[in-house]
């Protein structure tokens, strides 16, 4: 038995590794877009879990939900443009493109989620998309929730590991 060094890369804020520098680049690249796309649109940080429970919405408006999908979508054509190639017609609002981020366990499938729970008629923001899809577009559900987040919401940071310098 013969003991051998092997050498790795590491990407420096998923922490995953890889047998060559190209393919770690790479994967640089596409955490760097991940990460600017949260600091971007910030979640609601959810203390005990009211928000995600039907405790109230966020408003937001058609030009920030259409701005929101478009950068999403931008995202996933970046990071896996192999998606809208080999699946013709896909767009960011498909079923089918969650499957696809489900299924490849992709980082991008976070922020399909939420896309989900944005309500494409009123435009509020739910905690999960149970609420979006039994929106009454005025502020309740079949819960008979109807509590509109009057506090201005508390952003979670997005978690990003800082570079060095000559990293970026």
């Amino acid at each position: 038995m013969v003991v051998k060094q092997v050498l790795m890369y590491e990407c420096s804020i998923c922490k995953r590794q890889y047998k060559s520098m190209p393919d770690a680049t790479g994967c640089l690249t596409k955490c760097q877009r991940i990460v600017a796309f949260r600091r971007k649109y910030p979640r609601v940080k959810d203390k005990d879990c009211d928000f995600a429970n039907g405790a109230g919405w966020i408003q937001r408006d058609k030009a920030w939900y259409d701005q929101f999908c478009q950068d999403l979508e931008n995202l996933i054509r970046q990071n896996h443009p192999k998606i809208f190639h080999e699946i013709k017609g896909i767009t960011v609002n498909d079923g089918r493109m969650g499957r696809v981020l489900s299924d490849a366990d992709y980082d991008e499938y976070e922020f399909w989620g939420r896309l989900l729970a944005i309500c494409d008629k009123c435009y509020r923001e739910w905690g999960q998309p149970y609420y979006a899809i039994h929106c009454h577009h005025d502020g309740s559900t079949d819960e008979g929730f109807s509590q509109k987040r009057t506090q201005k919401p508390e952003w979670i940071e997005p978690k990003a590991k800082k570079m060095n310098p000559s990293e970026r």
